[in-house]
């Protein structure tokens, strides 16, 4: 039995140790010490805090101790390895009796590409949301540009069809306002690109109104 519980202790892909309650350790599988590049001789001479930063060992501690009280839980950390390479890890504790003493058995996944992939998503996220403000800004500012000459072609066609400067043939005054009808039109599309902007920006005011209903 002790021979089979040996073999799955050293076979699994996460790192197992067992600490005391003061960090020392106590017992290890093998994936451990191939990821932090010491034996597990040396592992069993050392503490917690030896591969724990400094700036990082009592924030640790702390959160280790409320797992336990808890009865297990997850902590996420950075492990210093023997050639000083900083590892993202992610630690599961639960409290154990090992040999007789209250301890600590400690599932410890190595998480570089996870961390790797979520930096690599927030960094999709940050330029997806940079280029969607730039496009909001570009037809926004596109829009207002079209707007202004376009205001223009609508003023001189209705001039043209009121006659203020002289008569105008049939032909004339349809094809007038064929200009005016397709300028108008353009400008509800322009002010409509102009909303949509202002939704995405938030910009756009909601005015609620009651609304009767009738037969």
């Amino acid at each position: 039995m002790k021979d089979i519980f040996e073999i799955i202790f050293n076979s699994v892909n996460d790192g197992i140790v067992i600490n005391s309650l003061d960090g020392r350790f106590l017992e290890m599988n093998q994936i451990t010490c191939d990821d932090l590049g010491y034996t597990k001789k040396e592992l069993l001479q050392m503490n917690v805090a030896d591969i724990i930063p400094l700036e990082l060992r009592e924030e640790l501690r702390e959160q280790v101790a409320e797992k336990l009280k808890m009865g297990n839980g997850i902590i996420e950390t950075l492990c210093k390895c023997k050639d000083d390479l900083l590892v993202p890890i992610e630690l599961n504790v639960r409290p154990i009796n090992y040999k007789g003493v209250p301890a600590a058995l400690i599932v410890v996944r190595n998480i570089t590409e996870r961390k790797k992939a979520e930096k690599a998503l927030i960094e999709a996220k940050n330029i997806a949301e940079e280029s969607n403000r730039v496009k909001s800004e570009f037809i926004a500012n596109m829009s207002h540009e079209l707007r202004t000459p376009l205001n223009s072609v609508i003023g001189f066609s209705q001039i043209l069809i009121d006659k203020e400067y002289g008569d105008l043939n049939e032909k004339q005054i349809e094809y007038i306002s064929n200009v005016q009808k397709s300028g108008n039109h353009l400008l509800e599309v322009i002010n409509d690109i102009l909303d949509f902007s202002k939704i995405e920006s938030g910009k756009m005011d909601l005015n609620l109104k009651p609304l009767v209903l009738t037969n």
